[in-house]
């Protein structure tokens, strides 16, 4: 019997989470749009959900040439609690976007996370293994390139398994023909990324030790997305004047400074 594949388009920014067990909409809005001027990024967002496994399922999309987009899986993973859970409730959530979504493997039973050490993702989309009934999430970025001329664009995305074309399902751009002003106010979100000595071993907790590779790409692409004034949470030690330098050059505000 051949695999009766759903998929649904999703908001990639909402309060409804979308888990394995996550049923398809009975009557599913398949087509992606979106609107945004030159040099944004716009995120689009949906689902896949088959009735037979998946095997080798791929993502491909298309994208106008000076375009750029990548695709993440959306991973779902163990958190301690969220804010409305119980403290040390363990709750499984959808955080991560993963190339590689074997990265990350959850413990259903002890409620736990196992992460493959060294913590590094794949720079390509890998194809995954997809179960029966179960739902994954995909998360697309593109970039529109700062001289691409307003208009809607016609894009598609298609899924494989096997290398067998399982469907194409329509996205539109549109591609406004005006310039964003930049904004009267400082942009900033919650960073407790610190510079620090190489640590082979990744950390999860308060304070999150980067070297200085990664902590000038965390904030490259913060500034890229029009975070330029993210709060800044390095310590008085060794390191603070080169934290402050890098941001400066990556184009994070330091006066004022969060």
């Amino acid at each position: 019997m051949a695999a009766k594949v759903k998929v649904w388009s999703v908001a990639p920014i909402s309060s409804e989470k979308i888990l394995p067990t996550t049923q398809a909409p009975r009557s599913p809005r398949v087509r992606m749009t979106a609107r945004a001027c030159r040099g944004q990024y716009v995120p689009l967002s949906f689902c896949v959900r088959s009735s037979e496994p998946l095997v080798g399922l791929r993502v491909e999309t298309t994208y106008p040439d000076g375009w750029e987009v990548v695709v993440h899986i959306v991973k779902c993973w163990w958190q301690s609690n969220d804010k409305t859970g119980k403290h040390g409730r363990p709750v499984f959530t959808p955080e991560l976007l993963l190339k590689d979504t074997a990265l990350v493997v959850p413990d259903m039973d002890d409620k736990r996370n196992i992460i493959r050490r060294p913590v590094q993702d794949a720079t390509k989309l890998q194809p995954i293994y997809l179960p029966a009934n179960t739902t994954q999430q995909y998360w697309i970025t593109f970039h529109i390139s700062d001289d691409a001329p307003a208009a809607a664009y016609p894009l598609h995305v298609q899924l494989r398994s096997r290398n067998v074309l399982l469907g194409t399902y329509p996205i539109e751009i549109e591609v406004l023909p005006f310039e964003l002003e930049q904004p009267d106010v400082d942009c900033g979100v919650y960073c407790v990324s610190i510079l620090a000595e190489s640590n082979d071993k990744p950390q999860i907790g308060a304070r999150m030790s980067r070297t200085k590779d990664r902590y000038r790409a965390e904030m490259e692409n913060l500034a890229r997305h029009g975070i330029t004034s993210p709060t800044f949470d390095q310590p008085l030690d060794d390191f603070f004047e080169e934290a402050i330098e890098i941001r400066r050059e990556a184009g994070i505000k330091v006066d004022p400074l969060y």
